[in-house]
């Protein structure tokens, strides 16, 4: 399924629940529109993940499209969870359109398996439910893309500072449980901050990326990754590819760290 049509058919979901609000059975609307902001919020992020490989890749149009998704999203659970909000709770006589009311947050889904135990030790899946991993805090990941658009539409386009925006956007979302793994995150956000800096020629590129091979110098297992930002660093003019293929490994690291970290929590 198409993302176009699986939003489509988020928005009928929405839609649908409105008018089932005016049926003989008006507490099946609630319901419906929890699970849409459960279902919307993976959705949500997949869009922002889209336009943060767009950035790294240089596609301008491909992030601004991810971007534009993510908020005609962002509006849907926006208005969902207005729907939802008890009458006269903070934000109800905000106008359905436009920034989320400050402190406005919608949960964040993830699919879970029931599993029932079987003889011999086997188990088969006989449910699938949402269970909230985390929040969203709409007003602040609202404003990121924004910044991130308005970037992309600036004279001259700003492909690095909406990189950075995205990336703002992404890290506002909590989650619950999640162990980071705080070093390698930093470093990451170094050399990711490093190579938007040198999209947009803007100064202090070399200095974010300095320091970064720095801290990999001193970090077990970080030799590796300090050598290539030091062939980066001794070259006249880096070239971006290879800088961005240094920002994919190091999410990988970090990816891998983090899911170390909460198997052995």
């Amino acid at each position: 399924m198409s993302l176009c049509f699986a939003l489509m058919a988020s928005l009928s979901t929405f839609l649908g629940a409105q008018a089932r609000a005016d049926s003989p059975n008006p507490q099946a609307a609630p319901l419906d529109l929890e699970q849409q902001v459960l279902s919307q919020g993976p959705m949500l992020l997949g869009n922002l993940r889209q336009a943060r490989e767009a950035g790294l890749q240089r596609d301008r149009w491909g992030m601004t499209y991810s971007l534009k998704e993510a908020r005609r999203v962002l509006d849907a659970i926006s208005a969902a969870e207005r729907s939802i909000r008890p009458e006269g709770a903070p934000g109800t006589d905000q106008p359905p359109s436009g920034t989320p009311p400050r402190e406005l947050t919608a949960p964040l889904g993830q699919p879970l398996e029931l599993d029932r135990p079987e003889p011999a030790g086997r188990e088969q899946s006989v449910e699938r439910f949402e269970a909230v991993d985390g929040s969203i805090p709409l007003e602040l990941v609202s404003k990121d893309i924004d910044r991130a658009l308005a970037a992309l539409n600036a004279h001259p386009r700003a492909l690095g500072a909406a990189l950075l925006a995205t990336e703002d956007a992404l890290r506002q979302v909590h989650r619950n449980n999640r162990l980071e793994p705080k070093d390698w995150t930093s470093v990451r956000n170094q050399v990711l901050q490093g190579y938007a800096l040198a999209l947009d020629s803007r100064p202090g590129a070399s200095k974010q990326l300095a320091e970064a091979q720095r801290a990999l110098s001193a970090m077990s297992g970080g030799e590796p990754f300090a050598q290539r930002l030091a062939a980066l660093q001794a070259a006249q003019a880096p070239d971006p590819a290879v800088l961005s293929a240094l920002v994919h490994d190091l999410d990988a690291k970090v990816s891998s760290l983090r899911e170390a970290a909460q198997v052995a929590h």
